[in-house]
């Protein structure tokens, strides 16, 4: 089970990540003007290169531990507080999207804030169905990928961390698949068979 939350969790960031990407491009998709782009406190340690990588990478994943027991208390927290499960969930749900999209109101298009709101209600889901371990490594993923930049370009100087980073999910990915195996082949010989 927990390969599986690993694995689960692992998916739901990529199309949190998906979802931040296309925040950006629908703008550029549907108006045909860029939007600003999505920094945050600390992204120039991202780029520094190779020589921050450890440090960054284990803020990462310390902030991302601490987001995601921080989202479940407060899931945890309204459902007891309203004595209602669904209540709760609905409240903080609107809590959480109003955190993340009240800042960005007047400066990005209304696209870009429904790719916000729906990233958020992804968590939300991942939290309430599959809990803190997948919400935890979703987090992870989207962390790093919003820390190291994302490139196609392997010779850019900051090229080394991307594939570090890539390194390591693709790492945790494998295993946590082989894990939720429980022992089972991946082919069975049958397929060999027929």
């Amino acid at each position: 089970m927990v390969g599986r939350d690993i694995l689960l969790g692992s998916a739901i960031g990529f199309f949190s990540v998906l979802l931040g990407h296309l925040r950006v491009a629908s703008v550029i998709w549907f108006t045909g003007r860029g939007g600003l782009p999505d920094l945050m406190d600390g992204w120039q340690f991202g780029l520094a290169g190779p020589s921050a990588f450890g440090q960054m990478f284990i803020n990462q994943v310390s902030a991302s531990i601490v987001t995601a027991f921080m989202i479940v208390f407060l899931l945890l927290f309204l459902s007891l507080l309203l004595r209602r499960d669904w209540a709760g969930i609905a409240v903080g749900t609107l809590i959480l999207i109003a955190l993340f999209v009240a800042p960005a109101i007047g400066r990005e298009h209304w696209l870009a804030l429904l790719a916000v709101a729906c990233s958020n209600v992804l968590l939300v889901i991942c939290a309430m169905r599959f809990g803190p371990l997948a919400l935890t490594t979703a987090l992870i993923v989207v962390h790093v990928w919003v820390f190291f930049p994302i490139t196609t370009n392997l010779t850019a100087w900051y090229a080394s961390s991307f594939v570090l980073v890539t390194a390591i999910l693709l790492a945790i990915a494998t295993y946590s698949f082989y894990v939720s195996l429980g022992g089972q082949k991946v082919f069975s010989g049958k397929l060999l068979e027929e």
